[in-house]
């Protein structure tokens, strides 16, 4: 395929994936050293957070891991894979709807905070008594 200055010709996936590569870089910094060795009263939560999204056959797995200030995003899994092309022209076009659709669902997620306010809501409904400073925390990574 012959390269152009200009994103014409490239597909939503192709693009897609430049994307989250471009994102990824950006986001993912090197480590820091530690300040100077203080003790400290601060606490930093660390939450983990995994997100399945799965439409017919199309598959996506992310990781997410924020410490601090830091945040850590990996594509853990695709299927099928970006770069299947499928064994013929009608599965190519099948796969290519397949990933838009997928694309779609991504964008429809809630976001972090409604995330984190229907968790505290489930607490509360279960009558299980809030870690504050774990709410805090939480709120606080997510910029709340």
């Amino acid at each position: 395929m012959e390269s152009t200055g200009s994103n014409a010709g490239i597909s939503p996936l192709d693009e897609l994936q430049r994307q989250l590569a471009e994102d990824l870089a950006q986001v993912v910094a090197a480590p820091t050293p530690p300040p100077a060795a203080q003790p400290s009263t601060n606490l930093v939560a660390t939450t983990v957070s995994t997100i399945v999204l799965q439409g017919g056959p199309l598959q996506l797995v992310i990781a997410l891991l924020k410490s601090g200030e830091r945040l850590y995003i990996k594509v853990a899994d695709l299927l099928p894979k970006f770069t299947f092309l499928g064994p013929s022209l009608d599965e190519a076009l099948n796969l290519q709807r397949e990933h838009e659709e997928l694309l779609r669902q991504i964008q429809n997620l809630p976001t972090p905070l409604e995330e984190f306010y229907h968790k505290v809501q489930e607490k509360i409904a279960a009558n299980e008594p809030p870690n504050p400073v774990l709410i805090e925390e939480m709120a606080a990574s997510l910029g709340a």
